[in-house]
């Protein structure tokens, strides 16, 4: 298994704090829009939903870290506009789609079209 990280058990710490920050996650993966959500619903098929609450326990840990050691607020990453590489690359994913479709719905069209 080269180059996978397997994971395991999260044996080091304070146990109450490890129980309180699953339990933040928990809680931050049902508020809808929020960055701790899109987090968990990106991990959760690859990793099923305890280790994907467990990764956003230590993402929420870090957030948390880093706005302790900075002394700022916390600011939410809200990613609204894409850049121009996804946008460019969206448009070369669905225009590919699209002539696809447009083969199969020719072909389609042909075998379904009346004739008179």
């Amino acid at each position: 298994m080269a180059g996978k990280r397997t994971g395991g058990q999260t044996r080091k710490g304070n146990p109450w704090a490890r129980r309180i920050l699953v339990e933040c996650a928990w809680s931050a993966t049902r508020k809808k829009d929020s960055e701790a959500q899109r987090y968990y619903e990106r991990l959760k098929p690859r990793l099923k939903h305890k280790p994907a609450l467990i990764a956003t326990a230590h993402l929420l840990t870090l957030q948390l870290y880093k706005a302790l050691a900075t002394g700022n607020p916390y600011t939410e990453n809200t990613q609204t506009e894409l850049t121009t590489t996804q946008a460019e690359r969206l448009v070369r994913h669905h225009s590919r789609r699209l002539k696809k479709l447009g083969c199969w719905l020719s072909a389609h069209r042909q075998r379904c079209a009346p004739t008179t």
